[in-house]
């Protein structure tokens, strides 16, 4: 038997021994931190170790001497070893399969979310992987998919000796030349057409003159090659393009990361066209590698692309606007908005390919060449190829890479792998049960089903969104009438920290505002579609969560600043201002961990925010903020700010509060508001009632529904339904009508809504 210590040293024990003498065989020391987890071969000849100091070590019985094996960024928490393998699992989301017999890392996997994948396992017949993260997923792994998906030497590739040109050029087709340009030409790019008879031809010279070019094949003895467009370039080097026939949308990427647009209005040989739009600094500064566009999300309305770039990230971009649709609108021609974003290396990414509406990411990192499953978040295939300055070339027929090829030049030789692979899988799904966040949620709001578009109308959806310390913003589903599970449907990680605070409000666009850690304060443009849509990417539903814009710091000391609460609210559904027109126009109230309550303005017409008040009542930090609308007796109406206020209601003249704290207490108050000739508004009456020992530990949050009723949560994991009586002396007290038991610990927060008289 083996044990480790917390004094970084692993025991070896003879469990059998039944004399007064030492159990301990053997002692391994070396390890800098604790030990987490050990593990035999099958043999018991050498045991492998994890420990807090990063390291595995896989030591040999009766002999002092380990292979120390270095790779994962955090603390390693449990481990398997086999003959030829070990597996370790770490703190950084990551599960590292080791060649320990030639002290490399064979595979690293990712696919769980957050922090911390704190468990592994193996099948009894050593293939699969299994493996449990913080994040509450289960994933599987193909251990067998290794011999498949890395290859190390060059005996998997084929060498060939490039032949003379005459000896692979199909005798049929005979060489096309003409002069294109003046000088050298620089590079040339193909793009095939809707008609299977013409290629499109691109090529440009080293006066950044780039003509359009059309090659009719019509037959094959007799190519013909005609003049399409000039093309005014504004960039130094184009290192990608791609075009959308039925949009008539040119799409180029150039060095410095940006994307240039160019619109095609007529078919004029001799017009050189010029660009509509430019997307500066989509990669920052560094190359834009390529352009791929998504006709499955693609719409009359609307054009999906992606790009890749040498900073390690895709971008999913939409283009709208009137030019798109052939109105020649000088005013708006087109507007790109960056859908969402991921770093998927630290690397290379040089290219995308969507193969059965699976994305697949292909790069270089460390030399080596990688497919990477986007959908899956796995990386499929590495091939160990030099590195990514060289000529290269992939294929593959399906989206799992069965049957794909990988061509590459070095050292004036062609080199290729094919792959043919018919062993089929041991598992359909790699997701045993779908992640949700790595750490503690910390907002949850209810998605309303007026914010969804289409001809379908539920009473509930079944749609959630939810905020929390590992920076995600999720969108979950669940079915109301059929099971509680919840099932994730898209991720989006924009914040730098912990999100606090969740938001909608309803202007020219459905919108969502986030806000958190590190004074962050975002608006989305949210789009949800059924069905119906068009723009079809799920079996029910369409999301898309648009980054729209975020707010300046506005606080000294930004990093340390949090906004701990916010309420949103559209001025143009108010109508407070008779004679203006306040459509787009939203007020966001933000109270600061700096003990500051500001005031913003959100302009969806120039996508800004400003800050137009603040206020300091107290040197602590604000906990809640509210808006609340008052409405009088001559119908006018007044926007009230709460602070430091948990819950309301409005009754009219009357706003009715809750709030709870960290001492077991929960309070109900209400304030009669009152107006005078000169519309200043006063307070007439003022009654408080407070339930002391609420809960048995601290309340975390607390809603008032139906106008009547509270619900309560708190760390003693349990829900407790309150009745809010008012008597006819005005007194107000709080009534407890149920008392119920959670078996979730430690729960943060809450949302409320109304399903015919169920609430959820």
């Amino acid at each position: 038997m083996a044990s480790g210590t917390v004094f970084n040293i692993v025991i070896l024990w003879n469990v059998l021994n039944k004399s007064n003498g030492s159990a301990i065989i053997q002692e391994f020391k070396g390890h800098e931190g604790v030990i987490f987890g050990i593990d035999f071969t099958d043999d018991g000849k050498k045991l492998c170790s994890v420990s807090d100091d990063r390291t595995l070590r896989v030591w040999t019985v009766n002999d002092k001497k380990s292979v120390v094996l270095y790779g994962h960024t955090s603390r390693i928490w449990d481990c398997i070893l086999t003959d030829k393998f070990a597996i370790t699992v770490s703190e950084d989301t990551t599960c590292r399969v080791w060649d320990y017999n030639n002290e490399s890392c064979a595979a690293c996997w990712e696919g769980h979310y957050g922090k911390d994948i704190w468990c592994v396992a193996m099948s009894p017949n050593r293939d699969i992987i299994a493996t449990g993260g913080g994040d509450s997923g289960v994933r599987l792994w193909d251990l067998k998919d290794l011999e498949h998906n890395r290859i190390e030497s060059t005996n998997a590739l084929k060498e060939i000796s490039l032949p003379k040109p005459e000896m692979y050029i199909d005798p049929a087709l005979k060489p096309i030349k003409w002069k294109a340009h003046e000088g050298k030409v620089f590079d040339v790019y193909f793009e095939k057409s809707n008609n299977p008879n013409i290629i499109y031809f691109f090529s440009y010279n080293v006066n950044n003159e780039m003509f359009w070019s059309e090659i009719d094949v019509s037959d094959i003895t007799k190519p013909v090659v005609n003049l399409k467009k000039k093309i005014k370039l504004t960039v130094n080097t184009v290192m990608c393009l791609a075009y959308s026939e039925e949009h008539k949308i040119l799409l180029m990427g150039c060095r410095h990361g940006s994307v240039i647009v160019y619109k095609i209005t007529n078919d004029d040989p001799n017009e050189t066209i010029e660009p509509v739009f430019r997307y500066t600094g989509a990669h920052g500064r560094d190359a834009l590698t390529c352009i791929t566009i998504d006709e499955s999300l693609s719409t009359n309305n609307s054009l999906v692309f992606y790009s890749t770039g040498r900073d390690g990230n895709y971008i999913q971009f939409r283009a709208t606007g009137k030019l798109l649709n052939g109105d020649e609108n000088e005013q708006e021609p087109i507007k790109i908005e960056e859908i969402g974003k991921s770093k998927i290396t630290k690397g290379w990414l040089e290219k995308i390919i969507i193969v059965n509406n699976t994305k697949l990411l292909l790069g270089f990192f460390q030399k080596r060449f990688f497919v990477y499953n986007d959908d899956k978040k796995y990386e499929v295939m590495s091939i160990a190829c030099g590195g990514a300055h060289r000529k290269w070339y992939f294929s593959t027929q399906t989206e799992t890479i069965n049957k794909a090829e990988f061509s590459f030049y070095r050292k004036e030789k062609l080199y290729v792998y094919l792959r043919n692979i018919k062993v089929q899988k041991p598992f359909k799904e790699e997701k045993i049960q779908d992640n949700l966040h790595g750490k503690e949620i910390r907002a949850i709001k209810f998605i309303d089903d007026s914010l969804i578009e289409g001809n379908k109308t539920k009473e509930d959806n079944g749609l959630l969104i939810t905020g929390a310390e590992d920076s995600l913003l999720k969108f979950l589903k669940y079915d109301p009438e059929t099971s509680i599970q919840i099932h994730s449907r898209s991720s989006i990680r924009k914040h730098t920290s912990v999100i606090k605070n969740l938001g909608f409000s309803v202007g020219l666009n459905n919108l969502l505002f986030t806000s958190g850690a590190c004074e962050e304060l975002n608006a989305w443009k949210l789009e949800i579609k059924d069905n119906n849509s068009e723009m079809m990417c799920d079996s029910d539903l369409y999301i898309n969560c648009v980054s729209y814009v975020s707010a300046p710091h506005v606080s000294p000391v930004s990093s340390e600043t949090r906004i701990m609460d916010m309420d949103v609210i559209s001025l143009g559904s108010l109508k407070l201002r008779e004679y203006a027109n306040d459509n787009g126009i939203h007020l966001v109230i933000a109270g600061y961990s700096d003990s500051l309550t500001r005031l913003w303005i959100f302009n969806e017409n120039t996508s800004k925010f400003e800050v137009i008040a603040c206020g300091k009542l107290t040197n602590r930090c604000i906990l809640r903020t509210k808006f609340q609308v008052m409405e009088f007796a001559d119908n006018s109406k007044a926007l009230v700010a709460l602070i430091s206020a948990t819950d309301d209601i409005n009754n009219k003249q009357r706003i009715v509060i809750a709030t709870g704290g960290d001492d077991n207490a929960g309070s109900v108050a209400y304030v009669d508001i009152s107006k005078n000739d000169q519309n200043i508004l006063s307070v007439s009456k003022y009654e408080k009632f407070t339930q002391e020992f609420a809960h048995a530990s601290a309340l975390t949050d607390v809603k008032i529904f139906n106008d009547s009723y509270l619900l309560t949560i708190s760390e003693d994991q349990r829900l407790n339904i309150w009745s809010i009586e008012i008597n006819e002396n005005g007194k107000i007290k709080l009534v407890l009508i149920e008392s119920k038991y959670m078996d979730i610990a430690d729960v943060s927060c809450m949302d409320v809504k109304k399903i015919r008289c169920v609430f959820f």
